[in-house]
């Protein structure tokens, strides 16, 4: 049976549900249990460990990058291929040992090395589809970057593997924007499956169906913000007001759930879009001021509720 309830969450906020009189310990340790949380009795992989493995891998990745450009207009398509297959092969497959070994150092370890396998699917078929030689830019982005959404798919498999779940989501986007092109269809289209698209993401994830559900909800507001902004070559006021309500909606939930990170990106998003939207109003100097002020109301509104929630809490 799947998890019911991130674990990552649990973690997270635990202790405070405990503190806040909502569970007792003893649910908390029931709940940790059925989330196969129970705390390992000796951490095998270090903090320490864990950067000498990222310092070496990038080193190693960087190093035998500058070899390899330096030399790739010479090589021929057998040998291209084969270091693009071999970037698959240990990517994959070290991520899918380090993902074995059920620890918080290894896993994100295994996330690194499953973005360096998706590099490599990106590459090896980027490379198949130029061998025909016919193939327009727009699907050199597009036939990759649906091989990166398939197979990222896989890793990620809605688990909390938010490398694995940013790939997929990146990709995407690139397909989206790469067959809008193709097509030569209207910015307006465009735009409109990027908002869709991302006000799904983020629904879903709001209502936990999509894990990591805090990374999926900003993922899925900065889709939307982005397509809502690409209106402006066509109105420069629509494009930012329709932005600037998809900042203002990441605020609010972000707010609601108490997630930092969206939190962040949702007030400087609708800082950007405020600024754009007076722009064509005001002038430069006025627009800023309005919207430094607009900061500090966005501000002092979220600190205000959040100070009103924890007096609550505590009576």
């Amino acid at each position: 049976m799947p998890s019911l309830l991130q674990p990552d969450r649990v973690v997270a906020h635990g202790a405070a549900w405990v503190d806040a009189g909502l569970i007792s310990p003893e649910q908390l340790d029931a709940i940790r249990r059925y989330e196969h949380l129970e705390a390992t009795a000796e951490r095998r992989f270090s903090i320490p460990a864990e950067i000498a493995v990222y310092l070496g891998s990038t080193l190693a990745l960087g190093g035998g990058a500058m070899v390899v450009a330096q030399r790739w207009d010479d090589l021929a398509f057998a040998g291209r291929i084969t270091i693009a297959a071999l970037l698959i092969v240990v990517g994959l497959t070290a991520g899918a040992w380090s993902y074995r070994q059920d620890e918080p150092g290894t896993d994100r370890l295994a996330g690194f090395l499953s973005l360096v396998g998706l590099a490599g699917v990106a590459v090896t078929v980027g490379l198949l589809v130029d061998r025909t030689g016919e193939a327009s830019e727009e699907v050199l982005v597009i036939v990759p970057g649906l091989g990166v959404v398939v197979v990222g798919c896989g890793l990620w498999r809605n688990r909390s593997r938010p490398v694995e779940f940013l790939s997929v989501v990146v990709a995407a986007a690139a397909v989206t924007f790469a067959t809008t092109s193709l097509l030569d269809l209207s910015v307006w289209v465009g735009g409109a499956a990027l908002v869709v698209w991302g006000t799904l993401l983020a629904l879903a994830s709001g209502f936990d169906m999509v894990r990591p559900s805090d990374l999926g909800i900003a993922a899925g507001a900065i889709v939307a913000y982005i397509g809502a902004i690409s209106w402006s070559d066509i109105d420069e006021r629509l494009g930012p007001v329709i932005a600037l309500i998809v900042a203002l909606a990441l605020v609010g939930v972000a707010v609601r759930r108490d997630e930092p990170s969206p939190l962040v990106l949702g007030v400087v998003g609708a800082l950007i879009a405020i600024q754009a939207v007076l722009a064509t109003t005001f002038d430069s100097a006025l627009a800023a001021a309005v919207v430094a002020l607009c900061g500090i109301v966005l501000v002092v509104g979220v600190i205000a509720r959040s100070a009103r929630r924890g007096a609550r809490s505590r009576r």
